[in-house]
């Protein structure tokens, strides 16, 4: 597939995906003429992006999208119901366009011919009932020039790389589409187009300055120019708030320039210009010339973005973690040769590195808002089914995690939003009965806690029933009637395979297959989850998680000469002991402080031969709501380390989650601690 196809294929996807999100937004707040307009501008911009590249059926099928919310935001039409949902499919449908192996299938295109012909319907009923209102009609010409007087003026600066025609891409196209949205006032410079023997046919020598006053904004305006933002130099200044191409003075002045001058406008001095003819100007200047009045102001500066492809980051990301393992390598190196200019090398290289690390780290985050939306449309439609009134509240979606992380919560999020919707929040009829509000609640919520990232899901529904919980796992043999379980053991039974206390299979759960799945894809991504629900006032989820997967901040520690790292954000306290007091401890607690603290050694349990030194390091991690001991010989410090997958022979180890290469070239373990203690204190439900 070309590169221009995929890139417009990205940046249709993100605009699906916004488009998506408003409307999601309008069904709660069908007045709010700021969603309409956004609404319009998406599938204004789907529309022409997809017919300048080639996807003619988005093209087409957006239009009749696009003509039906031109009549709403206009007020010759309302939003319904009916429409919203016929909206909702059709961003599915759009989303099938994009696939070129899907919109080819028969069942696509049926699926476009319907659609298609429901949103003529929709356009044939609002060209039917409009019916001008005498008070929304100008009363006389005074009234009619007010109206036209609305809108802004832009000066657009836009020189297309010369290897722009290679991507498919017609300049020509673009100047067009900005005539669609306003009154323009266009410039051509061709001086950069050389003699006919050194003229390239292939290359684009011609660059525009365009002078556009609309009412669409600067979103619009942004959107003509959104697929070639990397073939391009665009600049954007807003001139002002009014129609300065109505006003004679304006266009004078600008002729004028552009005779005088044959290099390009300078855009802030005329956006100043522009603001004197709203102002009462000195009598003084009146003499002074265009280019006298104007080059009293300075200059402002143009601010710009740039978009980088996933695949770069990725990229990126790798050769980052690389660089952070030789950085490694290399300072032990320099602190091997004793040499002091080596050294400081080293340190400043470290200090580079750790900085670079930073950057790429934060470019490869996302808000959780990009993920939450296919969340809000799961909530809407499932209520729908199930004939629920349920609202779903977001908090802290701004909150960035890396990109890879959102991508595997999907699947363990959705299961969590179907069984609170199915499982947990009864139906209108059983709330009213108990006294509760009609309409249900699911909150999603986003938010840091030390270097890690929570996230919860809690609804109000009815909770799980322990008891419940308990009977079915007698009965299906997963305990024995004389098993005594507390709340949360009884809990964490919904996380074995095969366990489930539905007594009907529908749709979307049941089947006892999900919760324990739930909790291996979490754990893959180095993530744990938490489960509470009191009877009868719902159920949160809390999921823990790092904030990358790639690099970890880890003390290194040492069991018998064999490394292993320690994630730091797990561990509470560091204490050095002697061995023998801890071989002398009744039941494995030692008091430290006052406080006690059961604890494990860990080079009997893990069966390794040697002694222990005579002081050993007594690291207190983090274990659920406790703290807890594990027993090393000694520690070697802070490390920074690119994990490293185990491989298929030991990619089910039970306390292992990885590995890293340090700088001397060993292989170091990592210690899920929270495993750690799970196996070595036989606890069946944890």
């Amino acid at each position: 597939m070309d590169n221009f196809r995929l890139k417009f294929i990205e940046e249709a996807t993100d605009l699906i995906n916004a488009l998506e999100n408003s409307l999601l937004s309008l069904e709660i707040n069908n007045q709010n003429s700021d969603l309409i307009n956004e609404i319009f501008r998406i599938m204004h911009s789907l529309k022409g992006g997809g017919a300048m590249f080639g996807f003619e059926t988005i093209s087409e099928f957006t239009h009749n999208m696009e003509n039906i919310y031109d009549e709403i935001r206009n007020k010759k039409a309302k939003i319904t119901q009916e429409l919203l949902s016929i909206t909702l499919s059709s961003v599915d449908h759009l989303r099938n366009l994009l696939d070129d192996n899907l919109a080819s299938t028969p069942e696509v295109i049926s699926n476009n011919k319907i659609l298609s012909e429901r949103l003529i319907k929709e356009i044939n009923k609002t060209d039917k009932s409009q019916k001008f209102d005498e008070k929304t009609e100008p009363q006389n010409e005074k009234d009619s020039l007010s109206e036209i007087k609305k809108g802004e003026t832009y000066y657009i600066f836009f020189k297309p790389n010369a290897e722009i025609f290679a991507n498919g891409t017609n300049p020509l196209f673009l100047v067009d589409e900005l005539n669609s949205i306003g009154k323009t006032l266009i410039f051509a410079r061709t001086h950069e187009i050389p003699e006919l023997d050194n003229f390239d046919p292939t290359r684009c020598y011609t660059y525009w300055e365009i002078f556009l006053q609309t009412e669409s904004g600067l979103n619009a305006i942004e959107d003509v120019f959104m697929f070639v933002e990397d073939d391009s130099m665009t600049e954007i200044t807003k001139i002002g708030d009014g129609t300065f191409l109505n006003d004679i003075k304006f266009t004078s002045m600008i002729e004028e320039l552009n005779i005088a001058d044959d290099s390009h406008f300078d855009a802030a001095q005329i956006k100043v210009f522009a603001e004197s003819l709203s102002t009462v100007v000195d009598k003084n200047t009146n003499d002074l010339s265009v280019k006298d009045k104007i080059n009293k102001f300075t200059k402002e500066a143009v601010i710009s973005g740039i978009r980088v492809a996933s695949e770069k980051i990725d990229q990126y990301m790798n050769l980052v973690s690389e660089l952070v393992t030789t950085q490694a390598a290399f300072k032990l190196v320099s602190e091997k040769s004793g040499n002091a200019e080596l050294i400081e090398l080293a340190e400043n290289f470290e200090h580079i590195s750790n900085q670079l690390r930073d950057n790429v780290l934060s470019m490869s985050l996302i808000p959780i808002e990009n993920t939450v939306v296919r969340f809000k449309r799961l909530v809407r439609d499932l209520s729908v089914e199930f004939n629920k009134n349920i609202i779903f509240i977001t908090e802290g979606t701004e909150t960035e995690i890396d990109k890879t992380l959102a991508q595997a919560l999907t699947d363990p999020l959705m299961h969590i939003l179907r069984n609170s919707i199915d499982h947990g929040i009864e139906t209108i009829e059983e709330r009213m009965k108990l006294g509760k509000p009609a309409q249900g609640k699911i909150i999603f919520k986003a938010y840091y806690s030390g270097s890690r990232v929570f996230i919860e899901v809690e609804d109000d529904g009815q909770g799980i029933d322990t008891d419940k919980v308990r009977k079915k796992a007698i009965e299906k043999g997963f305990i024995d009637s004389a098993t005594q379980l507390t709340e949360k053991e009884a809990l964490n039974i919904i996380f074995l395979p095969g366990f489930s206390t539905a007594d009907k299979v529908t749709d979307i759960s049941g089947r006892g297959v999900g919760m324990d799945v739930l909790k291996r894809k979490i754990a893959d991504i180095r993530g744990e989850i938490e489960i509470s629900s009191p009877r009868g006032k719902g159920t949160k989820i809390i999921i823990k998680l790092p904030l990358t997967l790639s690099i970890l901040e880890g003390l290194l520690v040492i069991i018998n000469d064999t490394p292993y790292i320690i994630p730091l954000s797990s561990i509470y306290r560091i204490v050095e002991q002697k061995i023998d007091d801890l071989k002398k401890s009744y039941n494995n607690i030692v008091a430290i402080n006052g406080i006690q603290y059961p604890f494990y050694l860990l080079r009997e349990e893990l069966e390794m031969p040697g002694d222990y030194p005579e002081e050993v390091q007594f690291i207190i991690v983090k274990y659920e709501h406790t703290h807890i001991g594990l027993v090393f010989d000694k520690i070697e410090g802070e490390y920074q380390v690119v994990l490293k997958p185990l491989g298929k022979m030991y990619r089910n180890h039970e306390i292992i989650s990885g590995a890293s290469i340090l700088g001397n070239g060993t292989i170091a373990l990592i210690l899920d601690t929270n495993k750690v203690i799970d196996k070595f204190s036989n606890k069946a439900f944890v």
